[in-house]
């Protein structure tokens, strides 16, 4: 997989508003479902820290309203050290059939383009299980925040996003 040209996403709209900064589409590929479009934005977190970037996974096949099924928040440690903060997606995204899962797809992806370099110590079961099927650097566990919390900031999060690049 590799990231492909792209003009951008459809349904990109300027709303300020929402405090989410669109930086750029960095590419799209083909899953059974359709096409996903990976772009880069600014934190969409509540609470923003510097230094981060996110990714959102917009899914061509989704509801106009809500396109983005997953992101990805990535904090820029040193220069070559890009670590994963939160992943989330939302349980229609979680689960669409196939082999590989299209959460851990999207995850290879973002790796192979060189988006994170290593996994975040501050995972949960499921993270662990994802880091494991994406590959890459996972540094030993340290869960720092609870399960419910990150739940509830990547929530939060994908529907900022939505409200972003939602149509309707």
């Amino acid at each position: 997989m590799h990231a492909s040209p792209s003009s951008g996403y459809p349904h990109f709209v300027s709303r300020p508003s929402i405090g989410v900064r669109v930086y750029r589409t960095v590419g799209s590929f083909e899953y059974g479902t359709g096409k996903v479009t990976v772009v880069e934005t600014s934190n969409p977190l509540e609470n923003p820290l510097p230094n981060f970037v996110s990714y959102a996974a917009l899914g061509d096949w989704r509801p106009r309203r809500a396109p983005v099924g997953m992101l990805v928040t990535v904090v820029l440690r040193a220069m070559d050290v890009r670590q994963i903060h939160l992943v989330y997606a939302d349980a229609p995204f979680r689960r669409i059939a196939g082999d590989p899962r299209i959460t851990v797809v999207v995850g290879r992806w973002l790796l192979a383009c060189g988006l994170f370099t290593e996994h975040s110590p501050d995972r949960n079961d499921a993270g662990d299980r994802w880091a494991e099927a994406v590959g890459g650097v996972i540094p030993p566990r340290d869960p720092m925040q609870t399960t419910g919390q990150a739940e509830q900031d990547g929530a939060t999060a994908l529907t900022r996003l939505n409200e972003l690049f939602g149509v309707g």
